[in-house]
């Protein structure tokens, strides 16, 4: 096994895992700012 590889592998999978988290918080603040923004059209 080459160590260098194995410590690419683990930036990749720890960017990658950031990135989904990210990914998953701004479509959480966009889902409920679409969802605000429908009640307050509603009232």
């Amino acid at each position: 096994m080459n160590e260098e590889m194995g410590t690419g592998d683990l930036i990749i999978g720890i960017v990658a895992a950031i990135g989904v988290v990210i990914l998953v918080v701004v479509f959480i603040v966009v889902v409920k700012n679409v969802l605000l923004k429908k009640d307050s059209d509603i009232q």
